[in-house]
């Protein structure tokens, strides 16, 4: 199963945009860490992520899904061990490019980028921001959706 790239579709300050991504990179990789948006790595293997069938956004390389443990704004997102009764886990993309998960009697919560500009990151001209659950009515749109392409 072959993944993507899920990229901001708003570029922000990042020439290359932003994508999903885990901490680390090889052998340093840090999977329990909360994920954050850095700058598009196509190819690499910490970006790489596909919609499967039962509802949840894989990490492909890894065998892990987007994970959000708790179910409140501006809450880390991770990944964990694919689990389909975790509700944290039932991420939903829909026709606006929300990456988003439904709230009982709630607005629901979208996958986005923190506001402001983005910091220096590992490697030249990398950038990074957090990632975190945000409302997705209310957010500006340039921070919550994204776009899946192939690397």
């Amino acid at each position: 199963m072959a993944g993507a790239l899920l990229r901001l579709t708003d570029f922000l300050d990042d020439p290359q945009g932003y994508c999903v991504d885990v901490a680390g990179f090889g052998d340093n990789i840090r999977l329990e860490s909360p994920l954050q948006a850095h700058t598009c790595k196509p190819g690499s293997h910490d970006q790489l992520f596909v919609a499967v069938p039962d509802g949840v956004m894989k990490l492909v390389e890894y065998d892990r899904c987007l994970t959000a443990f708790n179910l409140a704004l501006d809450a880390p997102v991770h990944v964990a061990p694919c689990d389909s009764g975790l509700s944290g886990q039932a991420f939903t993309v829909n026709e606006h490019g929300w990456v988003y998960l439904p709230v009982a009697g709630s607005n629901p919560l979208c996958l986005g980028v923190a506001a402001g500009s983005g910091e220096p990151a590992g490697g030249r001209n990398h950038l990074r921001r957090d990632l975190a659950l945000y409302d997705c009515e209310i957010t500006d749109r340039t921070l919550v959706t994204w776009e899946h392409l192939n690397p």
